[in-house]
């Protein structure tokens, strides 16, 4: 099983978890983490988008259908960076893509029609998935309905990326002043580049 670190789940909600398997120490989409699909499977476990169970027979389905499971993993990259590319047009004040809107709609619309709605304890009602009905289908329709929730419920306003890196963060302090997606790894590297061009400006 892959690992994922703890710095993987900076983010404050499990979508923009999920978009931060792709980037690097840049600003630029430039290091993919998803892979190949059993990556995907087993960050969803560690998210806990799936149980341990299910992430046994996603594996399971995937090493049945080795074409169907690299159709799918391309489907999850485009939908995260279509979702990236939303909410951080959304984060700097900027229309979100046509595209981007259209795939997250239809991504959406599909998890919707395949989930059924379902009330664990009798009193509060939610939408389930279950992976026998769902198949190798069943995370990305988990994300797609976390990704609906995120985007209607959430205040574009709480969301921010880093200033170093390309990574969403949920900002919860009280200020809405957090800079870095974490302070022991992009803030050290913002202050050591700041000592940096100090140190070159004293040498000149």
């Amino acid at each position: 099983m892959t690992e994922w670190p703890e710095k993987t789940f900076l983010g404050g909600h499990p979508v923009l978890n999920f978009l931060n398997t792709a980037g690097g120490e840049t600003k630029g989409r430039d290091v993919e983490r998803l892979v190949d699909f059993e990556a995907f499977i087993s960050w969803c476990e560690v998210s806990e988008v799936v149980s341990t169970e299910e992430s046994s027979l996603l594996s399971q389905a995937a090493s049945r259908s080795p074409g169907g499971s690299v159709d799918r993993l391309t489907s999850v990259r485009t939908f995260r960076e279509a979702t990236y590319g939303f909410l951080n047009a959304a984060v700097h004040g900027r229309p979100p893509e046509s595209v981007d809107v259209a795939l997250i709609e239809d991504a959406c619309r599909k998890a919707y029609i395949a989930a059924r709605l379902n009330s664990p304890d009798g009193r509060h009602f939610e939408w389930q998935l279950a992976v026998n009905e769902n198949e190798i289908d069943l995370p990305m329709h988990r994300l797609a309905l976390l990704t609906s929730t995120l985007i209607t419920q959430t205040p574009v306003t709480d969301i921010r990326q880093c200033e170093m890196c390309s990574w969403l963060f949920i900002d919860s302090s009280t200020t809405k002043r957090r800079r870095w997606c974490s302070m022991a790894l992009c803030g050290n590297r913002a202050k050591a580049q700041r000592h940096y061009y100090r140190s070159k400006d004293v040498k000149h």
